[in-house]
């Protein structure tokens, strides 16, 4: 996917968001992950979040990675909340309001 805003409701076994603790961006090549990055789920509480560049660690198990090439670079923004709180107003977040 590039440039497309994806909105995904899923339910899990938590009351707060600082519950959840990890999550984990996996790039996949090949049906093998090769890198990945570690955040927590609090990362992404900011309704408005700016545009990030993260750099991916290649995943040692996997081995398709030397230690010194990178595991990639990646840019999205994204927010986790709790269904029922209340929502922004995307439209308006692109358009810079």
């Amino acid at each position: 996917m590039f440039s497309e805003r994806q909105t995904l409701a899923f339910k899990l076994p938590y009351d707060h968001i600082e519950q959840i603790g990890k999550c984990f961006l996996y790039l996949i090549y090949d049906n093998k992950t090769i890198s990945y990055k570690r955040f927590k789920a609090t990362d992404f509480t900011t309704p408005k979040p700016e545009w990030s560049y993260y750099e991916l660690t290649p995943d040692p198990s996997i081995g398709e990675l030397s230690d010194r090439q990178s595991g990639g670079i990646v840019s999205f923004r994204a927010y986790l909340r709790k269904i029922g709180d209340e929502a922004p107003n995307m439209n308006a977040i692109e358009a810079g309001a």
